[in-house]
């Protein structure tokens, strides 16, 4: 993460942050960006885990084409 507080909040957004953000106190804007940060991974982590469960539903013959497919 950067050492400036917006910098690393328009990264974990993705682009510019509003006006109204860009007010809030440095010591906010960097808590918000770990939070988001640490969601996006739970997020990620989450996701991985119901592809998973989903893949090992299916027939075992259909398990590594799927997986293939969907990149995992």
């Amino acid at each position: 993460m950067s050492n400036d507080p917006a910098a690393s909040l328009a990264a974990q957004l993705g682009g510019l942050i509003p006006d109204e953000i860009k007010t809030l106190p440095p010591d906010i804007m960097q808590r918000l960006a770990a939070t988001l940060a640490d969601n996006k991974e739970k997020q990620l982590k989450l996701l991985d885990e119901s592809i998973e469960e989903m893949i090992s539903q299916l027939p075992i013959m259909l398990r590594k084409p799927v997986r293939k497919i969907m990149g995992q």
